[in-house]
């Protein structure tokens, strides 16, 4: 296959390079068996038009020769016509012969005609011969090709097949060991010895002033309600039907946002000065502490827990608790959702968090997260929550020099004074 003759034959140019060299070695090797029978048909027409060519050149030839005779003996007839009075007797004669002459050129025209129609018909008949033979092999390949790769798919489909079953198993005993783990830490939470309840103790002289707090600092309904819209999407598929529960409900914006969207929910607070405001939106919510409702619940009753603004509230055992609490809780697959104000956003970090007169402490966003996941949750995804796009500083000029210095400067001064003023952390239980 090195020959570069062999490139010529098979309508390849001889490749420059090693690589190029080596690739148009196999692309040849691979295509030699399909183009093998090509190229001796191929010979064969061309030595059988070359061996055509030679017998018409020869009658060709032989005509040009009878022309040469016939033109001979029109010159010699033509001189002699000088002569023809005085050889009347001749002119018969001479008549005669032309005729005849005209006569046997006429019959090696008709002849060498015949033969050349005999060719033709010869050629055309070698010629269907060899193509029909020709397009049987290349089916018969193509044949053998098509079965060759349906057995080889056939085979790489069971391959496939197996491996997916294999895989499948081991899912299941995975899952099956999960479960084993599950029941297994279950029973030594049941085996720890109860701890002192960690709680918010309801004081009913800042029950009034915590709503005052709220109705004057966090907003209307209307617009905490545009707020949690966000959620909607992640909790408007409850798991088996099982309900939602909003921690710190308040006055139970969020509760009212499900509950138009059909999804079961209730709520849990504290402060029972929302009471009459929950009796008019005909919201399921119950005074009681969150530690001791979750430890009532039974295992995985809930497809989804939020908590919104309640973990500044807590001290980090009491945050720790209510995570493993919540775990216990919430089906496989159910949601975590723990909203808060972003402490990277210094004006909240250093200001406007301590509005409320509650909060125990900020909590940075990746501490948050890994606090979650360390106590059983996966994919913890923590989502910045930018309450508004407007801007501080006016875009600088970029022709003025000093545009590409300044402009570092205002976004690392956008980014921490102006930034999301909240954040959450989703994540759900394995």
């Amino acid at each position: 296959m090195s020959d570069p003759g062999l490139y010529v034959d098979l309508g390849l140019p001889v490749p420059r390079g090693r690589k190029l060299r080596n690739l148009q070695r196999v692309v040849a090797k691979v295509l030699w068996p399909l183009l093998r029978v090509q190229v001796l048909f191929n010979k064969s027409s061309l030595e059988q038009l070359r061996l055509t060519q030679l017998r018409v050149d020869e009658l060709e030839e032989k005509m040009n020769r009878a022309l040469s005779d016939l033109e001979h003996h029109s010159t010699v007839l033509t001189r002699h016509e000088s002569f023809a009075h005085m050889y009347r007797p001749l002119e018969t004669r001479i008549e005669l012969a032309q005729q005849q002459a005209f006569a046997r050129v006429t019959e090696a025209a008709g002849l060498l005609q015949r033969q050349l129609s005999d060719l033709a018909m010869e050629l055309q008949t070698i010629t269907n011969d060899s193509i029909e033979a020709h397009d049987r092999d290349i089916q018969g390949r193509a044949k053998e090709a098509q079965s060759y790769w349906q057995s080889e798919l056939s085979q790489l489909s069971r391959d496939i097949d197996m491996q997916v079953s294999l895989l499948s198993r081991g899912i299941s005993e995975l899952r099956q060991r999960f479960g084993s783990l599950d029941l297994m830490l279950d029973g030594l939470r049941a085996d720890l010895p109860s701890p002192t309840p960690a709680s918010i103790v309801p004081d009913p002289r800042m029950d009034s002033l915590y709503v005052s707090l709220e109705n004057s600092f966090r907003g209307s309904s209307e617009l905490i309600k545009e707020r949690l819209g966000i959620y909607m999407s992640d909790l408007g598929h409850p798991i088996d039907g099982k309900p939602v529960l909003d921690v710190g409900c308040g006055r139970g914006e969020l509760l009212e946002l499900l509950a138009a969207e059909g999804v079961p929910a209730y709520g849990i607070e504290i402060n029972s000065t929302y009471a009459n405001a929950w009796a008019a939106a005909g919201l399921d919510v119950r005074v009681v502490d969150v530690t001791a409702h979750l430890r009532e619940l039974p295992e995985r009753s809930l497809s989804a827990i939020t908590a919104i603004h309640v973990v500044e509230h807590l001290t980090t055992e009491e945050l720790l608790e209510f995570l493993d609490l919540a775990v216990r809780a919430l089906d496989a697959g159910g949601l975590l959702i723990l909203e808060t104000p972003n402490p990277a956003n210094l004006i909240v970090g250093s200001d406007t968090f301590y509005m409320d007169p509650s909060h125990r402490n900020p909590i940075p966003a990746e501490l948050l997260a890994f606090l979650v996941r360390s106590r059983g949750f996966s994919n913890a995804e923590i989502r910045y929550l930018q309450r508004s796009t407007e801007s501080p500083f006016a875009k600088p000029d970029a022709s003025a020099e000093w545009a590409a210095d300044i402009e570092p400067v205002q976004d690392i001064i956008r980014q921490r004074l102006f930034g999301p003023e909240d954040y959450a952390v989703v994540a759900s239980r394995m």
